[in-house]
């Protein structure tokens, strides 16, 4: 069975052993957040913070067209 993960930047970005330990549990396959709404999280396996505050939601890709005037 191939098993893949759901990661955002904070669970990645500065954490130089994400990859070994991600694939240690098994994964073989990542998908990174793109776009997520503001959150508190924990990451309590990430060496620099036990939780993350995202104030402020956020679209890491140029939107469509069609997103121009929305909020």
């Amino acid at each position: 069975m191939r098993a893949s993960a759901f990661l955002y930047p904070w669970d990645v970005n500065g954490d130089p052993a994400a990859p070994e330990r991600t694939a240690a549990l098994g994964v073989r396959g990542a998908t990174l957040a793109a776009a997520y709404h503001s959150t508190r999280a924990l990451t309590p396996r990430h060496p620099r913070h036990r939780v993350i505050t995202a104030e402020y939601a956020a679209v890491l890709y140029p939107p469509g067209g069609h997103w121009r005037g929305r909020t």
